[in-house]
């Protein structure tokens, strides 16, 4: 079983008691290192807290260092994970892709967040003659064609492209908000909504045809703003990013917004 053991403060390996902790924990198995942010400001030390601080006194350098564990390299999981797709899954991608009841996606759409992985390494190996890999080289086409328009018009990530859209009648007022809250918590009465809603909550995964269906259903039967959605996708997909509003409708736009390969 790996360990994942995240780094807030103490970016070093010497001296740091975690990392020894963290390989014990994993059963001598990978540790997967990662960074968290934490904005907090850190605690200020006066002369009471110095003096009991020099009263206790203090242990040993921890004894650690880059061999303390065996790391988890997510560039090579993501190859491995890239390269098994590829043999047993790629070739029926254009069909089961768009089923919800089957493991028919790649699943590699955090890799590709996080940078684990290169478009171009997943490319370079595909025999373009098949369906599967053609299809499959769409796709990545039109993830990166939507990341270029928001690099050039970053306002089209939370504003309608076009703006006829913004005539569109939505409601945000306290009833409004209660429905959102529903959506939310899986409390809408529709099954596959409700669903997806729940993977999303307990995995943060969703199929992208899944995607579609609640972020219409969002817009279209509760009349909400798809903005509202954005966000919450964003706050919850593991492989949420970032796209611009083209389209009228969130399903359109959150396929593109957070869509996993």
């Amino acid at each position: 079983m790996s360990a994942l053991l995240s780094f807030r403060r103490d970016l070093r390996l010497s001296d740091h008691p975690a990392p020894p902790s963290a390989y014990d924990a994993a059963e001598n198995q990978e540790v997967l290192a990662c960074s968290v942010l934490d904005p907090r400001p850190g605690g200020v030390v006066g002369p009471p807290h110095f003096r009991k601080w020099h009263e206790i006194g203090r242990r040993a350098p921890a004894r650690s260092g880059a061999d303390s564990a065996r790391w988890l390299d997510p560039a090579q999981v993501a190859l491995a994970h890239w390269a098994a797709f590829v043999d047993d899954g790629l070739d029926r991608y254009a069909e089961d892709r768009d089923r919800p009841d089957l493991e028919g996606t790649s699943r590699m759409s955090a890799h590709l967040k996080f940078g684990t992985i290169h478009p171009r390494t997943m490319v370079a190996g595909l025999n373009l003659r098949r369906t599967g890999a053609q299809t499959y080289l769409r796709e990545l086409a039109f993830r990166d064609f939507y990341a270029a328009v928001l690099h050039c018009w970053p306002a089209s990530a939370w504003h309608n492209w076009n703006s006829e859209f913004d005539n569109i009648q939505i409601e945000t007022g306290a009833q409004a908000k209660r429905r959102f809250k529903s959506w939310k918590a899986d409390e809408t009465g529709f099954g596959l909504v409700g669903a997806g809603m729940r993977q999303l909550r307990e995995t943060g995964f969703m199929h992208n045809r899944v995607r579609m269906i609640v972020s219409s259903f969002l817009v279209k039967d509760l009349h909400l703003p798809w903005q509202w959605g954005a966000e919450w996708f964003l706050d919850q997909l593991v492989d949420g990013r970032l796209h611009p509003a083209l389209g009228p409708r969130a399903g359109r736009r959150r396929r593109r917004a957070s869509a996993q390969k």
